[in-house]
């Protein structure tokens, strides 16, 4: 089964969102599919801007209801003005994650590579491994998963001089769906990454997200990230912001 989606971004107020690994997840655990989603926006003004996003995952499901998830997204956005061209906009993501079922949890490793020019992330390369859980007596929601392991990082930032800074941290997240009617639905995925030799050195990221449907294949989203984190490596980096996103979905 292959699925194609096509997203267009209406409003944002940033451009330092959040990817949601949570929400790349199949939700059919049935069948394997493609998604690509990708969006290309010419403006002409008296600058010129060329805004490019693109997002791809592979969701493949093991004949033992094991998954396989490989995740491709970056953006990259230029503005010419006074014929000298400027790069707003430069980064890209690689994710992939192997999640094998056992009688009452999954464990599950995974590998990513990123880069964000925006932040000055030369380079940011994550390995881990965890338990899930799946909390299926819930009354309330009609998804929810706990997750917690560790994962070692390291990461690059290009400021007045390369800065390198390995830790190993404890990574947990709880994520959630509730259908608040057949065209609704509600979705909450929050992070909390400590480094283990420091408990006041965290990481904390919350996305959530409102979907309205409008038919079978169109929808309608309103997104909000929020991130906090206590120690940046630099107080030149502004890690804390809140982000808010309206778009439309397209599925083909």
């Amino acid at each position: 089964m292959k699925s194609f989606s096509f997203i267009f971004l209406l409003l944002s107020s940033s451009l330092t969102a959040q990817v949601n690994i949570e929400a790349m997840r199949n939700t059919d655990t049935d069948n394997s599919n493609l998604e690509i989603q990708f969006d290309l926006d010419f403006v002409n003004t008296d600058k010129k801007d060329t805004e490019f996003t693109y997002s791809t995952k592979y969701n493949y499901v093991f004949d033992n209801s094991a998954t396989f998830l490989g995740v491709i997204n970056g953006e990259y956005f230029k503005q010419k003005e006074n014929g000298e061209t400027s790069e707003i906009e430069n980064k890209g993501l690689l994710h992939l994650r192997y999640t094998h079922p056992l009688s009452y949890f999954y464990i599950e490793g995974y590998l990513q590579n990123e880069f964000d020019d925006l932040r000055e992330l030369e380079n940011r390369q994550l390995v881990g491994g965890g338990l899930r859980f799946d909390i299926d007596n819930s009354s309330f929601f009609d998804s929810l998963f706990i997750g917690s392991g560790l994962m070692y990082e390291k990461e690059v930032y290009n400021l007045e001089s390369l800065k390198v800074q390995s830790i190993l941290k404890n990574s947990n997240y709880l994520t959630f769906t509730k259908f608040i009617n057949e065209d609704i639905t509600y979705d909450t995925t929050v992070y909390l990454q400590i480094n283990t030799t420091d408990i006041k050195d965290y990481r904390l990221l919350n996305i959530s997200t409102f979907t309205f449907n409008f038919s079978e294949n169109i929808g309608f989203f309103l997104r909000l990230d929020l991130r906090d984190y206590a120690k940046p490596i630099s107080d030149e980096l502004d890690y804390n912001y809140t982000d808010l996103s309206i778009g439309v979905e397209i599925n083909l």
